[in-house]
């Protein structure tokens, strides 16, 4: 199992409360967003820890496609998942 450095988004809308509310210690204002895990370029999800720290997602699934992808999907996703 991995954990991830959390991402949080500075936005306009934003405001302090839900970093306290998922334990996370940040000094940053105005959170708006916070992404749990994220494969999208220049925002990827970066390990914490472990044997495998600092690599981001993209990175995990490159090394270990069949581990992280479904190996069996329903036909109609059959599609997004080929490996």
């Amino acid at each position: 199992m991995y954990k991830f450095r959390p991402i949080l988004k500075s936005l306009i809308w934003g405001g302090e409360k839900i970093a306290p509310y998922k334990g996370i210690d940040t000094d940053m204002k105005a959170i708006g967003e916070s992404w749990e895990i994220s494969g999208v370029k220049e925002n990827e999800s970066i390990v914490a820890g472990g044997a495998d720290d600092g690599m981001t997602i993209p990175e995990l699934i490159a090394r270990d496609r069949r581990d992280f992808l479904a190996k069996r999907t329903s036909t109609a996703l059959a599609w997004s998942f080929r490996c």
